[in-house]
């Protein structure tokens, strides 16, 4: 977290911890990608916020099944 004139930033990341696949549930660790998100807020306190989110993409080991 640091401010910057009149701007609070804040930078998060989600957890480094396995996760299910919302589509098949497996679990998973195996790390596809990874983005960043900015957020931006009304004031707080009378300044401006701006939240830096880094998102992991995660691929399950788990073939999709059709049919």
């Amino acid at each position: 977290m640091s401010t910057q004139g009149n701007r609070l930033d804040i930078e998060a990341q989600t957890r480094d911890v396995p996760v299910a696949c919302p589509s098949c549930g497996t679990v998973s660790a195996r790390r596809h990608s990874v983005y960043r998100r900015r957020l931006a807020d009304t004031t707080v306190g009378g300044q401006s916020v701006e939240i830096t989110l880094t998102v992991r993409r995660l691929s399950a080991t788990k073939r999709p099944v059709h049919g």
